[in-house]
Order: C-alpha cells, then sequence, then structure tokens
C-alpha cells in the first residue's frame, strides 16, 4: 500500500502539518497545557485525529480543505460556547467541549468513507483510528458523568476567564486536603489592580465568591461541582486562589454547619 502525498512536498502532508498547526495555536489561545503537559498533548491528538482521517481519506485538496476548515470552525464555536457563553464563572473542562466536537468531526470522514470518493486501502485504518478518538472521548465523558461534582481540582484559567483582559504569569500547583476533598490553587496574574480585576471577573460571570461550574453539558446532567476564588494583592501581581470542593464534603459541611 503506497501512502501517496503523505511526504512533506505532498498535498496530504502540507495538509497535516498545517492542521496540526493550526490546533497547536488553538490550545495556545485556550491555554491547554497551563496545567497538565500531558493531558495537553492528549488533547491535541484526540483534535487532530479526525482532521487526519479527513486529509487521508479526502480524494482531492479541495475536499480535504473545505472538510477541515469546516471541522476548525466546530473547534472554535463549541469552546466558545462552553468556555464563555455557557460559564457563568468558572470554565467547564475540558471535556465538556472536547464531547461534542468530538461527535461532529467524527461524523467528516466517516461521511466521506461511505459515500465519498475515498483513497483505495485507507479506509479500515482511518475507521480504526476515528473509532478509537471517540471512544477514548466516550470514555471520558461517561467518567465525568459518573463523578457527579466530586472532582475539586481547579484550572489556573477559572482566574483568567477565555477573552478576559487578564492574562496568567504564574499558573501555579495544585495542592490538596489528603482525602483530596479540597484542592486549592494560587494563580499570579499580570495585572497588578486588585480592584480592575475584580471588576473584569465580575463580567465574566463571578458574581459571588463561590458559583457552580457550568457548561455545553450541565443542561444533559454533567456536574462539575462547584468552585471558590479569591482576589487579593501579591509582590508580582494580583493573585487570585482558586478552590474546589468535592460534593460529599460540601454536602456534609453544610449539614454540620449550625442553622
Amino acid at each position: 500500500m503506497r501512502w501517496r502525498g503523505f511526504g512533506v512536498r505532498g498535498w496530504r502532508g502540507r495538509a497535516a502539518c498545517a492542521a496540526a498547526a493550526g490546533v497547536v495555536l488553538v490550545g495556545f489561545v485556550d491555554r491547554w497545557a497551563l496545567d497538565e503537559r500531558w493531558l495537553a498533548a492528549a488533547v491535541v491528538l484526540v483534535v487532530l485525529a479526525p482532521m487526519l482521517a479527513v486529509v487521508a481519506v479526502a480524494a482531492t485538496p479541495r475536499v480535504a480543505v473545505i472538510t477541515v476548515g469546516l471541522q476548525f470552525v466546530l473547534l472554535v464555536c463549541v469552546i466558545v460556547a462552553s468556555q464563555v457563553w455557557s460559564s457563568r464563572g468558572p470554565s467547564a473542562p475540558v471535556v465538556d467541549w472536547l464531547l461534542p466536537y468530538t461527535a461532529g468531526a467524527v461524523c467528516a470522514p466517516v461521511v466521506l468513507m461511505v459515500v465519498g470518493r475515498s483513497v483505495r486501502g485507507r479506509r479500515f485504518e482511518s475507521l480504526v483510528a476515528v473509532g478509537a478518538v471517540a471512544l477514548v472521548v466516550g470514555g471520558c465523558g461517561w467518567f465525568t458523568q459518573g463523578m457527579g461534582g466530586e472532582n475539586s481540582r481547579p484550572a489556573a484559567t477559572d482566574a483568567a476567564p477565555l477573552l478576559s483582559p487578564l492574562f496568567i504569569s504564574a499558573p501555579g500547583v495544585v495542592d490538596c486536603t489528603e482525602n483530596s476533598a479540597v484542592c486549592w490553587r494560587d494563580v499570579r496574574l499580570r495585572e497588578r489592580d486588585v480592584e480592575r480585576v475584580r471588576a473584569v471577573l465580575r463580567e465574566h460571570g463571578w458574581s459571588q465568591e463561590c458559583r457552580p461550574v457550568t457548561g455545553l453539558l450541565t443542561g444533559l446532567g454533567f456536574d462539575y461541582g462547584w468552585l471558590c476564588l479569591h482576589v487579593a494583592e501579591g509582590r508580582d501581581g494580583v493573585v487570585v486562589t482558586v478552590s474546589g470542593e468535592a460534593r460529599w464534603w460540601r454536602e456534609q459541611r453544610w449539614f454540620q454547619e449550625p442553622r
């Protein structure tokens, strides 16, 4: 089997490189790598897999460019919808937009393989690739839904929402209690005006100190828990402390608090 066109000079190779560069750029803007580098690499591979499958099965460069372009539009739309339109303060985890993106993006190579004039010999490999991606992301979605708000690890991006004028200079590290019921992290921003940071956070949904995490999938039964934040003045910039509590711990504490 000859994989014609996948060399550096072939149109498939150039299209694959362009798709990879675009996904990395989107990841840089959405700051996937602020928490875990390995997680960011995994997200890049999952996002890129349906695009590479399209490049593999498309009969012409025009079909590949149009289809991958539509996948990019879908990617940007679900990220903005999850992190901006559906957010009421804290941002939803990556799986909130990755699940609907995968559901839509995987359809493109499948349609090309079923009804389009695909390249001979690449149907099976591409089908296995997109099937594996769909299985992995579906498993992550099932696991997240099963957690039911028990995850208490905050993301650094909660201190600087997407499309806000705030920039992170040091994302900090996550510290947790012994039972992992409560986790927190200190995120340092470039901004030095505490009141301006508070005003920007209020404009992006932080109307009170503690807020439920909302996203695209919260209406489908996905519970991402609650997050709280505290803004304070630091030596090299404003420090935003983001903390989260597991639902069982929060409910236990509320039950024990005097009424």
